[in-house]
């Protein structure tokens, strides 16, 4: 909780530097695709009990950067599923969802970009067993996250990137994936 509440300050700030600059800026701007796989958590305490699932987690984003410093897009993600024992019996959880979200972006060299990620995120679960469990995770998260694309060619890039999904009460998700980016 307090490492989502840091990178969302940290975020803020670099999307507010970020912008004064933009209008400095005048390379960099258009579409992009980017799609990533790793490790994923998905987290929630309900009534005392933790469930803390790990999986294989994946992310797809379509963004149009504005300028060298700041980009803006939508996308979609899932969390995978994990199976563990919770609330008295083996409950598989599934979460996937989609997102709007703004990236404030930190040149470091013609070829290496950081960035800061801040958006709105809506999210399904899929519980097995269902019935009283079915209000486990809420409909929507705030998301913050980090990441870098080292550029190969002028349009192609690997991106690292960490995501953490800040949902209603205590629950909470991440998402680490390692992919590629494809500038238009």
């Amino acid at each position: 909780m307090n490492t989502i509440r840091s990178t969302k300050h940290v975020c803020v700030v670099a999307i507010l530097l970020c912008l004064t600059n933009t209008a400095l800026a005048e390379g960099q701007r258009g579409f992009s695709l980017s799609a990533g796989i790793g490790i994923s958590t998905i987290e929630d305490t309900d009534d005392g009990e933790r469930f803390d699932g790990e999986s294989t987690g994946f992310g797809l984003d379509v963004d149009y950067r504005f300028s060298d410093h700041f980009a803006a897009g939508l996308g979609i993600f899932s969390l995978g599923k994990d199976t563990l024992p919770f609330n008295g019996a083996d409950t598989t959880i599934k979460v996937d969802g989609t997102t709007i979200f703004a990236r404030a972006i930190l040149p470091v060299s013609e070829r290496v970009d950081l960035y800061g990620r801040l958006g709105y995120a809506v999210y399904s679960v899929r519980i097995t067993p269902g019935g009283s469990l079915a209000d486990l995770f809420g409909e929507n998260a705030t998301e913050a996250g980090i990441g870098v694309d080292v550029l190969f060619t002028e349009k192609l890039a690997v991106r690292g990137e960490g995501r953490f999904l800040n949902g209603p009460s205590e629950e909470q998700g991440s998402l680490i994936t390692v992919g590629f980016s494809y500038r238009f």
